[in-house]
């Protein structure tokens, strides 16, 4: 996907966590606008894209995605697994947190600096709904979009947004992610890094049917059974 002015097309990452996502995405030849809250990765992140930075090809902001800017609110790291830090803590991992106080941005003031994404993933523990709120009604919304969906609150302001072609997709799925080739987004990279990542986005998400939302709505509530062992994304476009 390249954009109209020949500049590589954006993705928006809102919520890096260690950045393999970012990662892939650069790879592919896509430049990055992330969104990362907890501190202690946002450090970690300035380190990993000290080149990608210096080009120019990635941003990193280290703010909560929320539904105001400006608030400053408080942030869990916890140093035992990074991945569910967050805003509360885990039901099921009592230790190994540290408070930070962070700054939130909201979905419009990104748009307004950097523009419309072509892909956006939004996966930030819970909060997704909150940082979706400044896509209902709007005009800027991305081609296609992401978001963690443990509930079904995120996928119907989606739905609310104008989007309306859905895919359920499995974060632990069977042998894998598929890496499609040729490559039908961007450059093919060979063997991704996807632990904690997102996976696949676009034409390359695996299955060739998209389901409306109410065939959407009847698979996430038959997908609660496999919540044992994998967690799904919503991914949705127009």
């Amino acid at each position: 996907m390249i954009a109209s002015n020949s500049k590589p097309a954006l993705i928006f990452d809102i919520g890096m966590s260690e950045g393999n996502d970012s990662a892939y995405y650069l790879a592919k030849g896509f430049n990055v606008v992330g969104v990362e809250a907890d501190p202690v990765a946002y450090a970690s992140l300035i380190e990993r894209f000290q080149p990608e930075l210096h080009d120019g090809s990635i941003v990193i902001i280290n703010k909560a995605a929320s539904d105001v800017s400006g608030a400053h609110i408080s942030f869990l790291h916890n140093s035992i697994q990074q991945g569910i830090s967050g805003t509360t803590r885990h039901p099921h991992v009592p230790d190994g947190y540290e408070e930070h106080i962070v700054e939130t941005i909201r979905f419009n003031d990104i748009l307004d600096i950097y523009g419309t994404p072509y892909y956006c993933k939004i996966d930030i523990e819970g909060n997704e709904k909150f940082f979706l709120k400044d896509l209902i009604g709007s005009s800027r919304v991305p081609t296609y979009i992401s978001v963690e969906c443990h509930e079904i609150d995120p996928v119907t302001m989606l739905y609310a947004a104008g989007y309306r072609r859905f895919k359920l997709i499995d974060q632990v799925p069977p042998g894998g992610f598929q890496n499609p080739s040729p490559a039908r987004e961007g450059r093919f990279v060979e063997n991704p890094n996807w632990n904690h990542a997102s996976g696949p986005f676009g034409k390359e998400l695996p299955g060739d049917t998209w389901l409306n939302f109410e065939e959407f709505i009847v698979a996430h509530r038959e997908s609660q059974t496999e919540r044992y062992r994998t967690w799904f994304d919503c991914h949705a476009t127009l």
